[in-house]
């Protein structure tokens, strides 16, 4: 039971793929947009750590810390736009859950190190940094209803999750849950 318990958890993935067939834009063809291609290679793997513990200020809360690191590579072609050896590296979140006077509040906060690969002479381009915010209040108004007040990447921070997709800016929305 997340809500009462203390613990600590570690896993790892490793993954090794062959022949991988994607969409990719080929620089060396003028006009050439997205076509079926041959990804020669992919491999790599990561670890996850997190510690979850719980504490009571007033009412009841957790405290969850969660690292994960990651290392990947590729033999994607360089003249490909869309790289498999852009990822997110390292990743650091802290979530922190709090009841309190009939109000619940969740927070999310994000450390993010994202790697970007290689420019075309084979040299190192600079890691990207970058921090995301999210957090929930929500208010049971009656037995199973809930009006809550909601919101991501409050730092509006422009960033991507996959090589050249960029992610929603600042979102905020409100609205009311209903358990049946």
């Amino acid at each position: 039971n997340d809500e009462r318990s203390s613990y600590l958890f570690v896993s790892g993935y490793w993954r090794d793929a062959l022949n991988i067939i994607d969409f990719a834009d080929d620089r060396s063809i003028p006009g050439l947009r997205f076509e079926a291609q041959n990804i020669r290679w992919i491999s790599g793997g990561g670890v996850e750590i997190g510690i979850n513990l719980n504490y009571k200020i007033l009412d009841s809360g957790s405290l969850r810390l969660f690292y994960s690191y990651s290392k990947f590579d590729s033999g994607v072609p360089s003249n490909y736009t869309f790289r498999y050896d852009k990822y997110l590296e390292h990743q650091a979140n802290l979530v922190i859950s709090q009841n309190l006077y009939g109000l619940t509040i969740y927070t999310l906060v994000s450390l993010r190190n994202r790697f970007e690969g290689r420019d075309l002479d084979g040299n190192l381009l600079p890691y990207t940094t970058y921090t995301l915010i999210n957090a929930k209040v929500s208010y049971e108004v009656l037995s199973g209803v809930k009006l809550f007040v909601e919101g991501e990447n409050l730092g509006d921070v422009e960033y991507e999750d996959i090589n050249k997709v960029k992610m929603p800016r600042r979102w905020i929305w409100g609205g009311v849950e209903v358990n049946f």
